[in-house]
């Protein structure tokens, strides 16, 4: 396990043990008017003439867009609509580096005060969030709780982070050559691979459907860690692709075009390598599709 995945495991983390007075406090401190803590603000910041940035936001509860700024001098523009406080930060590294970071404070409090706010409020909490794509940057990104739409279309990301949350989530990534890593929650996830990208992904199963949609002209590189709940990928048919499938608890199905050449092809057990054909002859001269399935709970499905 890297140092990042360590890391991302510790902050997710929190004590059960102190759940309950969390609940018991919570209840004494908000009451039951949670409209009243509703507030909106815009947090801002400039690109201040760095030459990349460095950014992550921690999703709140509600509706979640990102997309990316048109021409502006800013680095983030983000308008919130919230319960609770809100953590901004925006400072120029000596590397030259601008590093943001935008959150909801932490803890179960907050949680139950967003959320409770959320539904009192006719689902109206939300957060639009617009990014520089002036200048490479590095994304992090943890989901909330609710509808989530990050159109990344337009970054120009170095490497991308997604660690989704809970509710439906629709990821587009921009063209370029970076690597995008996105773990799995609890919801659907649909990732749109925009034509001009060639994507080292990797894709951690959760619970809900995962659907993956790779444009005419884009590639992937992909280990997808099967969750519980249908996987479908859906490939260019004319570009050169490999399929190396490790089966688990559903079934497995491809396009005609793609030919097994190793492994089982049983009826409890289809695990092995497909392939269009030619793919070997055109791994050198061309981006081919690659990707490796490691199957959870569900059907693994490839059109």
């Amino acid at each position: 396990m890297s140092d990042n995945q360590k890391r991302y495991k510790t902050e997710w983390s929190f004590s059960f043990d102190k759940l309950g007075d969390e609940i018991r406090d919570f209840f004494q401190d908000v009451g039951t008017n949670a409209e009243d803590e509703i507030k909106s603000a815009v947090f801002d910041a400039d690109l201040a003439g760095a030459a990349a940035a460095r950014v992550r936001l921690d999703l709140s509860v509600g509706e979640a867009s990102i997309h990316a700024l048109a021409e502006s001098d800013k680095a983030i523009i983000a308008d919130l609509v919230y319960v609770g406080d809100i953590r901004f930060s925006a400072e120029t590294d000596p590397e030259g580096v601008r590093v943001i970071n935008l959150s909801q404070s932490a803890g179960a409090k907050a949680w139950f005060r967003g959320a409770i706010g959320w539904f009192g409020s006719k689902r109206s909490l939300r957060w639009n969030i617009g990014l520089t794509r002036q200048v490479p940057m590095e994304l992090d990104i943890r989901g909330g709780v609710g509808e989530s739409t990050l159109d990344l279309r337009g970054l120009q990301l170095k490497n991308l982070h997604i660690a989704v949350g809970a509710g439906e989530m629709t990821v587009m990534l921009p063209a370029g050559t970076y690597e995008a890593n996105i773990d799995g929650g609890v919801g659907e996830v649909e990732v749109h691979v925009e034509t001009g990208a060639h994507v080292d992904l990797s894709v951690g199963g959760g619970v809900g459907e995962l659907n993956l949609n790779v444009a005419d002209g884009a590639t992937v590189a992909s280990k997808i860690r099967g969750g519980v709940g249908e996987v479908n990928v859906r490939l260019p048919e004319t570009t050169p692709a490999s399929l190396t499938v490790k089966a688990g608890l559903g079934g497995v199905s491809f396009t005609p075009r793609f030919v097994q050449v190793s492994g089982s092809n049983s009826g409890f057990d289809r695990s092995g390598t497909w392939q269009t054909p030619g793919f070997e002859g055109a791994v050198a001269e061309t981006r081919p599709n690659i990707i490796h399935y490691d199957g959870g709970v569900g059907a693994f499905n490839v059109r």
